[in-house]
């Protein structure tokens, strides 16, 4: 994307290097396949340097020979070319001096003068749409516009290269030998969930993953998000938890009742008495002290996501983002008319935003009504809402079901022997959890039979182990 503001003076550009750089190309084809990923014809200041880079790229591509002569015969008709003395212009970058061993950096520095143009273009366009009257061009609109054009010059930048499958394998044993020394000082470079069958079936979450945590309503998708980020917080991890549904204010309530014990109702209620209250105050500094930053707002785009979590990385550290829900935030570029469409760009833009944080992203999923009027209501790797390119995109699919919830609105009539046979069992699986890993790229798949506190609104460990 292209942003051309027409006052926009003192404007960086190197014209000797764009020409040694298509002189050395004319004199050694060969080196073209080295940079042309990294250059493109519009990133020439003069447009008639990008056309003869255009033509010469063709003619290597048709396994011809670039020079003078194929060069001026592939552009006789170019009237770009003709404006500029034609074959006097051709000769000029011919004869223009040239490292032969620099043709890569001159292509870098010829994309990075054109970043610095493209800067300069931005600045412009946000100098002149300040002015604008905000009838015109309301805040949102204007700053979601200059959002899309800097992500389109930061996109510019992403020049990832190949690597040869022995740099690749190099790199791999480095990074199994720094897992073993961890784990033999008790250390681990993953984030661990802290609920261990979870983390037995995972391993820990690492950098540039996805991992969508589906489950039908009041299952506790929300619950075991705040579970996970306020256990990798204690592991001195910085984690940040966007919620586009709840409040601070709730969240905060929940954190409260995980460490205190007091019921969230309570909380939210006038029925605390003072000795829960002391409990409270004597708890504060523990929560004070997590590394986790919370965000309630309501109306987030990827792009203003990508920003938040930059932010964060930037002043603190960024370890883990906990996005509750994915189906909540805003399209970066505009409604789509394909709800399915919508989805999928969302959730394979988290996918791109984690690898280039390299951190682990954990987005909450909605889960399709079918699952609600299945026998047994177990969800399933189908029953992802609106689009199956979140399974496609993710990593880790977490599924969670607690049978006691759908089970406790199927009560036989009151007062029947089946009714009290009913309430004995709702009883007994009352603080079951299932955590179904359902998709694992890099591991294995299972159920983690857990422990569900309704009190504390937490996942934990059963007591007993793997449960019943």
């Amino acid at each position: 994307m292209t942003v051309e503001i027409a006052n926009y003076t003192n404007i960086p550009e190197c014209a000797e290097i764009e020409f040694a750089f298509l002189s050395g190309l004319l004199k050694q084809n060969d080196k073209y396949y080295d940079v042309c990923d990294i250059v493109k014809p519009e990133y020439f200041y003069n447009p008639v340097n990008g056309l003869c880079y255009e033509v010469i790229g063709k003619i290597i591509n048709q396994g011809m020979c670039a020079d003078k002569i194929t060069l001026q015969d592939f552009m006789k008709n170019s009237v770009a070319l003709s404006a500029n003395d034609g074959v006097d212009y051709l000769d000029f970058i011919i004869s223009s001096l040239v490292c032969y061993t620099n043709l890569k950096t001159y292509a870098e520095q010829i994309r990075e003068f054109y970043i610095r143009r493209q800067y300069g273009y931005l600045a412009d366009a946000i100098k002149d749409g300040v002015q604008k009257p905000l009838i015109e061009l309301p805040n949102d609109e204007f700053g979601l516009l200059m959002g899309q054009k800097f992500t389109a010059i930061e996109s510019i930048k992403d020049t990832t290269e190949e690597s040869s499958v022995g740099d690749a394998f190099d790199s791999c044993v480095r990074e199994i030998e720094e897992d073993m020394r961890n784990k033999e000082n008790g250390k681990t470079s993953k984030i661990l969930t802290e609920i261990s069958e979870v983390d037995h079936f995972i391993g820990g979450f690492t950098g540039g993953q996805l991992i969508t945590v589906g489950a039908g309503t009041r299952i506790g998708k929300s619950v075991f998000a705040l579970t996970v980020a306020v256990n990798v917080a204690r592991q001195k991890k910085e984690v940040l938890f966007c919620s586009l549904e709840m409040s601070i204010n709730d969240l905060t309530k929940r954190l409260i009742a995980r460490e205190t014990s007091i019921s969230t109702h309570l909380i939210h209620g006038e029925s605390l008495n003072p000795a829960q209250l002391r409990n409270i105050l004597e708890a504060s500094d523990d929560i004070k002290s997590l590394p986790l930053l919370l965000s309630d707002d309501g109306n987030v785009s990827l792009l203003k996501l990508r920003s938040k979590a930059l932010r964060k990385k930037r002043r603190s550290g960024l370890d883990l983002l906990i996005v509750d829900y994915l189906q909540l935030l805003v399209p970066s570029y505009g409604k789509e008319m394909n709800r399915n469409l919508e989805i999928s760009k969302i959730s394979r833009g988290l996918k791109m935003l984690a690898k280039e944080l390299n951190i682990p992203i954990i987005a909450l999923s909605q889960l399709s009504r079918e699952v609600d009027k299945r026998q047994g209501n177990r969800p399933r790797l189908s029953d992802l809402r609106e689009s199956g390119t979140i399974e496609q995109d993710s990593d880790i699919v977490i599924l969670l079901f607690r049978e006691h919830e759908y089970m406790k609105y199927e009560a036989p009539e009151k007062g029947s022997k089946e009714y009290y046979q009913h309430i004995e069992e709702l009883y007994k699986i009352e603080d079951k959890a299932e955590i179904n890993i359902a998709k694992n790229r890099n591991g294995i798949t299972g159920i983690a039979r857990v422990r569900y506190d309704s009190t504390r609104l937490v996942f934990e460990d059963h007591p007993i182990g793997k449960g019943e």
